[in-house]
């Protein structure tokens, strides 16, 4: 069963059958039911209707667990930056040795963003790109800043941090802490986090920062982690302040998570086409604080919780460690090391195997978050925010699950899959572009990354 809904999706979703191994690896995030493909409809939601109504009405303590345990957490400021440079999909095309239209049909990615372009267009694969195109994108990364400077992680998130610090009246010595969440780090020693927090001013200043590294799920438990943090933060300014001053007004705590992505920098284009056609660079941060519904508690009554995190869900599957991975950069396989290849320092996926994968996982997992999600009870929701995985990842959620496509928001067609950034700079898109989302509104964000890993969480904006 399992077998023949691989093959029907298979056949369904990608245009060119001769490339069916390479294809595959498209779909490193798909999040499937593990029931088989139905021709008919009304078959596949019934089935899925009773799966869930099976885990509703057996063991609840999991999402009993969860519902009790809301952390009060609010968005209070956003930014996002984009790199100037736009690759399209044709020029993947040419550096993949494949045919024009290839990149765009199978991965569903239009344009995406790169830093350091010239470097890994000129180094990897000179035959295929012209000198002219080249320093057209030398120049264009250069103008952007009116300098000489290189755009690079730290320098991307320094402009989305900057906005979204701006966007909350507040300056960066009122941070109480800072939370780099990301899977490309500028170097390996120190973190990148230090180096944002000098980049911020902040050299002399002693606010902590540290880094969440989760890959493609980092922003969620850097999320996660800060509204854990928050309330001993907001008790710790409390006691300072009237230790200095014998004041008892709070100030609040602010927490900043940065997401910086160049993926552009791991890519082999000849030996993983897929995906090197999906990644794209971007940075997107957030700052966030206690809610005011936090403060007004009822000695005797307490408080009805409103802003924050209201479902929460994170598994690992270990099994799956190998199956994405950049095999170099560490102590094993470092690069002086003889025997260290060239193909270990770029990201390598086996496609069939991570959609196997996560196929027996994804479903059950979102049961597990809260019930009903996989037969379309979504309407609370005003916006789901997926990963930005695949094309064929964002198509199947709202067809397995029968989301609506309305509820859907969607970045990868001109962004591509920024890894830990595409879930903050697609809640971004939601909230500031295409103000889909408002105060007060819950919204789902999910995906999967490397490990294997699956996370989800529903939070009141």
């Amino acid at each position: 069963m399992k077998n023949q809904r691989l093959t029907i999706l298979q056949n369904h979703l990608f245009p060119f059958p001769s490339e069916a191994e390479e294809q595959r690896k498209l779909q490193q995030h798909l999040l499937l039911s593990p029931q088989s493909t139905s021709s008919s409809a009304t078959t596949t939601t019934t089935t899925h209707a009773n799966t869930a109504a099976s885990l509703s009405n057996s063991s609840t303590s999991g999402s009993a667990m969860i519902e009790e345990d809301f952390l009060s957490i609010e968005i209070v400021g956003m930014g996002r930056f984009v790199p100037p440079f736009v690759i399209p999909s044709e020029t993947i095309d040419k550096m993949c040795d494949k045919p024009i239209g290839f990149t765009e049909k199978t991965c569903g990615v239009r344009n995406r963003r790169w830093v350091q372009c010239a470097e890994h267009l000129a180094v990897r694969r000179p035959s295929c790109i012209s000198q002219s195109f080249i320093q057209s994108i030398e120049q264009g990364n250069k103008t952007e800043f009116n300098d000489e400077k290189v755009i690079d992680v730290v320098e991307m998130a320094l402009i989305a941090s900057r906005e979204a610090i701006e966007e909350c009246r507040i300056e960066a010595h009122d941070l109480s802490m800072i939370l780099w969440a990301s899977g490309t780090p500028e170097r390996a020693i120190p973190d990148s986090s230090t180096l944002l927090h000098c980049a911020l001013g902040l050299s002399d200043t002693g606010i902590p920062s540290t880094s969440v590294h989760s890959t493609c799920l980092s922003f969620l438990q850097a999320f996660h982690i800060a509204a854990q943090m928050l309330p001993n933060l907001d008790r710790r300014l409390a006691r300072r302040r009237e230790a200095k001053s014998g004041s008892k007004q709070r100030r609040k705590p602010y927490i900043l998570i940065a997401s910086s992505e160049a993926a552009s920098c791991g890519l082999n284009f000849t030996g993983n086409p897929h995906s090197a056609g999906l990644m794209g660079d971007c940075a997107a941060a957030v700052v966030v604080t206690l809610p005011d519904d936090y403060y007004n508690k009822d000695a005797e009554n307490g408080y009805e919780a409103k802003t924050g995190v209201h479902r929460w869900l994170f598994e690992t599957y270990s099994g799956g460690a190998e199956l994405t991975t950049i095999r170099g950069g560490g102590s094993k396989r470092h690069p002086s090391f003889r025997t260290t290849r060239d193909a270990d320092n770029f990201f390598y996926m086996n496609g069939k195997q991570v959609l196997q994968f996560t196929a027996e996982k994804a479903y059950t997992f979102l049961e597990r978050l809260r019930p009903g999600l996989t037969v379309g009870k979504v309407d609370d929701l005003a916006a789901i925010i997926p990963h930005q995985a695949s094309r064929a990842g964002m198509e199947l959620m709202s067809q397995a699950f029968n989301w609506p496509d309305d509820k859907v928001i969607k970045t990868l067609y001109e962004l591509g899959n920024c890894i830990s950034v595409s879930l903050p700079s697609t809640l971004y898109e939601a909230v500031k572009v295409e103000k889909r989302v408002n105060r007060g509104d819950k919204v789902l964000l999910m995906g999967t990354g490397a490990g294997l890993s699956i996370a989800g969480v529903i939070i009141r904006y």
